[in-house]
């Protein structure tokens, strides 16, 4: 369908649902007052009638449109930039509505925004300017056939009345995890400084031999593969990730760096082939990992010092080791040490948790992932912290004793059981 006059165009659009507010002739802000409120909203055939009895351009308000759009400025910078992601430009965009604008280079995708979801208004810039804007919310973006200040029209490549698609789960994910991409993203920029890479983790112990060994021999890439790490374009994607978009990267192409807070490579550090190992294989425990590093390398680890240098450690005279006293010389076995833990009743959160807090802290939870007791507890005694002493509750009717939300909290589990991450998100509501 071939629109030129803003009048028949702008009934066209309110057929499908699009809200719709006049712009003054070849520019591209409205002018109205109170344009974007519903009482000034260009929605019915009678309001376009009186809207546009005159040539004028025109814009669709995203919000109660219900739609969203993928606005570009720079195509190649954007291409780039999802390919790093993993992301098929062109498979995207492929049914969506799209809006060839004055300048080349430009793109914008129309999209039916998800139910129930509220997308915010996102822009990246490199250093060359804007490359591309995410909009949605209380915004308007200028439709055919209205015309550009420089006279050039705007036009359809494709046109929506053969339907617009909801926005697609992968630019979904990357736009609700915009905020955390956005270092990332402008890290991208060719003219942008190196951001510093991460330093490695620390290491325990003196098995640098070992732990060399081991890194020679195992690829970074291969391993994170062999612990479920899905490769997408330069990236990787973790198997707890539930954003689908790909967070762990390789440096110099030994080490890599996660940014899924709920990845158990993700921190502060980077982290090398047997770091990976250790982590997932051995849940962290050093003394493991390097004992099964070394078994793999077909090799003695370090940590098993000889019985000379255990004994001499503790100041003993080491008897000379002959076929009738060795055996008897020898130092037994390590027995490990276990400490059993009483049974503590589950965490409820139908019982123990406010209603108007539940579904928030579940949610957290299951994204971190976590359990939701870690969260809980930070949401709590972060609630008890906001009150304070400003109020109290006294048990007893014929007493003074008087009880002010004070409340302390502690989150216990094993390493990288996301305890720092939970705590955070459940504080998050509170000013620091």
């Amino acid at each position: 369908m071939n629109l030129t006059n803003s009048l028949e165009a702008a009934k066209h659009y309110i057929g499908l649902g699009l809200v719709l507010t006049p712009i003054p002739y070849r520019t591209k802000a409205p002018k109205l007052p109170g344009w974007n409120t519903p009482e000034v909203w260009v929605d019915s055939q009678e309001k376009a009638e009186r809207a546009f009895a005159m040539p004028a351009n025109m814009g669709m308000i995203l919000e109660p449109s219900k739609l969203c759009v993928l606005d570009v400025d720079n195509l190649d910078q954007t291409k780039l930039i999802f390919s790093e992601y993993g992301l098929n430009y062109d498979q995207l965009l492929k049914d969506a509505p799209r809006i060839r604008g004055a300048k080349q280079g430009r793109d914008k995708a129309i999209f039916r925004a998800p139910a129930g979801v509220a997308l915010e208004l996102h822009a990246l810039a490199w250093e060359t300017g804007t490359v591309f804007e995410l909009r949605a919310g209380p915004n308007m973006d200028v439709l055919p056939p209205s015309m550009h200040p420089d006279g050039h029209p705007y036009e359809w490549v494709k046109s929506p009345f053969d339907g617009i698609p909801e926005l697609p789960q992968e630019l979904l994910n990357f736009w609700n995890h915009f905020k955390t991409l956005e270092p990332e993203l402008k890290a991208l920029d060719p003219k942008a400084k190196p951001r510093p890479k991460p330093k490695p983790a620390k290491r325990e112990g003196d098995h640098e031999n070992i732990i060399g060994l081991f890194n020679q021999k195992h690829d970074i890439r291969e391993i994170l593969i062999e612990n479920g790490y899905r490769p997408i374009g330069k990236r990787f994607l973790a198997p707890t990730s539930k954003t689908g978009l790909p967070g762990v990267v390789i440096f110099d192409d030994t080490h890599c760096f996660s940014s899924h807070a709920s990845d158990r490579l993700w921190g502060k550090h980077s982290h090398d082939s047997f770091d990976v190992f250790r982590l997932w294989k051995h849940d962290g425990d050093w003394t493991a990992a390097v004992r099964d590093a070394a078994a793999i390398l077909g090799i003695e680890p370090e940590l098993q010092k000889t019985r000379e240098e255990n004994r001499a450690a503790f100041g003993k005279k080491v008897p000379e080791a002959d076929s009738a006293t060795s055996g008897a010389e020898e130092w037994p076995e390590p027995q490990p040490i276990r400490a059993e833990l009483l049974p503590v009743v589950e965490f409820d959160p139908e019982t123990l948790m406010p209603e108007v807090l539940r579904d928030w802290v579940m949610d957290e939870a299951d994204r971190m992932p976590c359990p939701p007791d870690f969260v809980a507890v930070a949401a709590i005694v972060g609630l008890g912290a906001i009150i304070g002493a400003q109020c109290g509750i006294k048990p007893k009717e014929k007493d003074d004793w008087l009880i002010v939300p004070n409340l302390w909290g502690g989150v216990v589990g094993v390493p990288t059981e996301k305890k720092s991450p939970a705590i955070s998100a459940g504080l998050s509501p509170f000013p620091a």
